[in-house]
This record gives structure tokens, C-alpha cells and sequence, in this order.
């Protein structure tokens, strides 16, 4: 019992065979264009949202350094009214030690 195949059932066989590879190596490299592509999207999308994100830092950065800012010039006025205030308060004793120094007529 020997099974001999003709060179045309083989042929044919092998073109089948070349053709069902053919049709799988066409989906495989589908798949792997589409996977190029979300890939490539994705990374657009990142890039976008890692600018976005520069944006709202550097906003936040600014936000905090005027937010700081202004606490300090606040303080110094605060320091400087107290300050101020000290000052009069002082010359308005020495004024009143003089009047009361002097010799009542």
C-alpha cells in the first residue's frame, strides 16, 4: 500500500496551503498596522495631555509664587503699620513727659 501523489496533487496542495498562509499573514499584518496606528494615537493623545499638563503647572507655579508674594507684601505692611504706630505712640510720650516736666505757673 503506497500512497503516491502525483506532482499535480502535490502542487495543488501546496498552492492551497500557500494560500491559506497567504490569507493569515494579510490578517497578521492588518492587525499589526492597526496596532501601529492606536500606538500612534496614543502617543499624540500623551503628547497633548503632557502640554496640557505643562500648561496647568506652570499656572499653578505662577498661582503660588503671586499667592506668595502677596503674603509677604501683606505681612510687611502689617509690620510696618505696627511699626508705625510704635513710633507715634513713643513720640507722643515724650512729648507728654515734657509737658508734664515743665513747671506748672
Amino acid at each position: 500500500m503506497t500512497d503516491d501523489i502525483t506532482r499535480e496533487e502535490l502542487n495543488a496542495k501546496l498552492e492551497l496551503v500557500e494560500t491559506r498562509m497567504d490569507a493569515r499573514v494579510e490578517r497578521i499584518e492588518s492587525k499589526i498596522e492597526r496596532l501601529v496606528e492606536i500606538t500612534i494615537e496614543a502617543r499624540t493623545e500623551a503628547s497633548g495631555s503632557r502640554k496640557d499638563f505643562r500648561n496647568w503647572s506652570l499656572g499653578v507655579i505662577v498661582t503660588v509664587v503671586l499667592a506668595t508674594l502677596a503674603s509677604v507684601i501683606g505681612v510687611w505692611q502689617i509690620v510696618f503699620s505696627v511699626n508705625q504706630g510704635t513710633i507715634a505712640a513713643i513720640e507722643f510720650g515724650k512729648g507728654m513727659s515734657k509737658d508734664q516736666a515743665k513747671p506748672k505757673k
